[in-house]
């Protein structure tokens, strides 16, 4: 057994190579830590930190490279995050399992898949989940795979794997692959199957038990696994089939709390259950909850090690049926076969004074795999935030509770589940700082539904503070130097010191004197013009994507957020109105107009129509806005045609 950590060994694995797509399977989900801690290793070379604002940069800045990959997550509806929505563009899949009346099922499969650029494809089977405690805190139980590939993909039939990513992207609401799943679906098409891998999808854990011990007729068990209820069947099934010499390991929290009550701890011992401490007293004498699921079956010959998702429960052990009579979760596991060279890792307690133990119900239990029955009547819903059109859209079936939104769109009732709503800025204020949808039932308000809405167009969400505009022209006249560019972004992410406003303190920047101002404005948007159109570019693509980061998202050093600073300097009578119509001019002529006369549009195939659409927004919505100042504006009448005209001659 190798102690290890679940993070550099992917990192190992991965080995500095560029990562085509990313699938992952979780019970609890845990966005902000999945986003700052999981995430970066899927762009190697890129250096994150532990600062979610810095790193929400340097996110939009991987775009605009191109370098992100597709990642799609899938997790259980009830066991995710509830306080924060993700803030990246990858998507997000919460299922809710169907099950019998009075069956609470999970979705519960813990994996990792990464398809990489020479095409090897990795599978992480594991028992940690998406959160802190499972990456970092917890003891778990993981393996790492490379799936072998194959000359030649298989034309006629599916492996036990794509037949996995397909049943479960079928419970989703989208019903189909995504992206991400897609490309690991084909890349599996050049791999073999193997009986190596369990999912309960297929078989229930007790049948892959029961073929384990007539080949290798074991002579003991050993069990290690945090949660264990529905234990009085399964050890029944166990002694039918000779399985009667078991030694469970007793799951603890590093408080040393018992995560079973006394009567089921008693009536395990009662059916012949020997409870055992670790052999290795380094691992027992950490501090560190229990996680890990572990099987390990012992033959005269053979051992087999069982790692994975399954805990020593009923719903874990028995087969997932998708009809309506379901009572079991979704599981996976990885079986491991191995000469009986092993030691082995438990060993009875001597002696054992259940008195001196502390045991929990798990009611009483804070950390749990089990969801509660609370909210289970929520609306099948789904929804969508586009951050372009401003729009929220639901979709699904609501129940025949009426709910409202709990604090958007002015507390609105949702009375169809088809429908879009239009934002107002205060809506888009706050889902700027939470994406996160709540439904509160107008005839119980405990009663509160959240949701993670799928989000498009993420690039043109703004970002969650004010910034002196004078700062984004730092980045402009860098020069396209990395590194005053990262320096610049740190300091600027240290500076966001008003939790509530997110403003930057402005005086923690160096400003220009007002004889400068205009200048070094002026300076700016030419130095961007030149890196936008006079750059030499390795290819058209890579101009492209550089193009629609600049004039399109919203990031520290691009035009919308450039305009949007000026546009609060002008509220605040930092700028004159006549300025920043200059300044308005200049962007829409020699920026915008000429984006639009790009001479590769055509090599760009279905990508130009969607980006030429939204220049032609952005400078519309210049042009209304330089507009509705113009007259306010004294002498600009008479020469306001001159100096467009003068903007448009330095580049026609």
């Amino acid at each position: 057994m190798q102690r290890e950590i679940l993070k550099e060994q992917i990192k190992e694995a991965i080995d500095g190579r560029t990562v085509k797509a990313a699938l992952f399977y979780t019970f609890n989900f845990d966005p902000a830590f999945f986003e700052n801690y999981v995430m970066p290793l899927l762009v190697p070379g890129k250096t994150f930190q532990n600062e979610t604002i810095y790193n929400n940069i340097l996110w939009r800045r991987c775009a605009k490279e191109g370098i992100v990959p597709p990642v799609t997550v899938y997790c259980d509806h009830y066991a995710k995050d509830n306080a924060m929505a993700p803030t990246l563009g990858y998507e997000i899949r919460c299922v809710r399992l169907g099950g019998r009346s009075g069956s609470l099922v999970n979705f519960h499969p813990k994996e990792c898949w990464l398809l990489l650029d020479d095409n090897e494809l990795i599978q992480v089977n594991s028992s940690a989940n998406l959160t802190p405690s499972g990456w970092c805190e917890n003891l778990e139980c993981c393996t790492v795979l490379s799936l072998g590939r194959n000359s030649h993909p298989k034309t006629k039939t599916r492996t036990k794997r794509q037949q996995l990513l397909e049943t479960i992207s079928g419970l989703a609401s989208e019903k189909v692959l995504s992206p991400a799943e897609d490309l690991i679906y084909n890349a599996l098409r050049y791999t073999n199957d193997s009986d190596e891998y369990f999912s309960n999808l297929f078989l229930p854990f007790f049948e892959v038990v029961k073929n384990i011990s007539e080949r290798i007729s074991p002579y003991r068990v050993e069990i290690i696994a945090p949660y264990m209820y529905g234990e009085a069947a399964i050890l029944t099934e166990l002694d039918h089939i000779g399985i009667n010499d078991i030694y469970c390991l007793v799951p603890s929290l590093k408080t040393n709390e018992v995560l079973l009550s006394k009567n089921v701890f008693i009536g395990m011992m009662e059916k012949g259950v020997q409870w055992c401490n670790w052999i290795n007293t380094s691992i027992g004498n950490e501090p560190r909850n229990l996680h890990a699921k572990v099987y390990r079956i012992y033959g005269q010959e053979k051992v087999i090690t069982i790692t994975g998702s399954v805990n020593f429960t009923g719903p874990a052990w028995r087969r997932h049926d998708t009809g309506p009579g379901n009572d079991a979760n979704i599981e996976s596991a990885i079986i491991h076969w191995e000469d009986n060279t092993q030691e082995e890792w438990l060993r009875p307690i001597p002696n054992l004074n259940i008195n001196n133990l502390k045991f929990l119900s798990r009611d009483d239990v804070n950390i749990t795999e089990m969801t509660g029955a609370a909210g289970r009547d929520a609306p099948f819903l789904t929804f969508t935030l586009n951050w372009k059109t401003k729009q929220l859209s639901s979709n699904g079936k609501l129940s025949k509770a009426r709910v409202r939104f709990k604090s958007l769109l002015l507390y609105a009732e949702l009375h169809k589940a088809r429908t879009t709503f239009e934002l107002s800025a205060q809506d888009i204020k706050q889902l700027t700082k939470n994406a996160l949808i709540e439904l509160v039932s107008i005839d119980d308000e405990s009663l509160v539904y959240t949701y993670y809405p799928q989000q498009i167009e993420i690039d043109s969400r703004p970002l969650d503070f004010r910034l002196n505009p004078e700062t984004i022209l730092s980045f402009w006249l860098s020069g396209n130097d990395p590194y005053f560019e990262d320096e610049l972004t740190g300091r600027i992410a240290e500076q966001v010191t008003d939790e509530f406003s997110g403003e930057v303190a402005p005086d923690d920047f160096e400003s220009p004197s007002l004889l400068n101002d205009m200048a070094r404005h002026f300076s700016g948007v030419n130095s961007l013009e030149k890196k936008l159109f006079d750059q030499v570019y390795h290819d058209p693509a890579e101009q492209f994507r550089t193009l629609r980061y600049y004039l399109l998202t919203e990031n520290l050093d691009t035009v919308q957020f450039y305009i949007k600073g000026l546009r609060t300097a002008l509220s605040e009578n930092r700028i004159s109105r006549s300025f920043y119509w200059m300044i308005l001019q200049i962007l829409r002529t020699r920026i915008y107009d000429r984006a639009l006369q790009w001479p590769h549009r055509k090599m760009m195939s279905g990508e130009w129509a969607k980006f030429k659409a939204g220049i032609v927004s952005a400078s519309q919505a210049i042009s209304t806005e330089s507009a509705a100042i113009a007259p306010l504006i004294d002498g600009l009448k008479e020469k306001a045609e001159w100096i467009i005209t003068q903007l448009r001659s330095n580049h026609d």
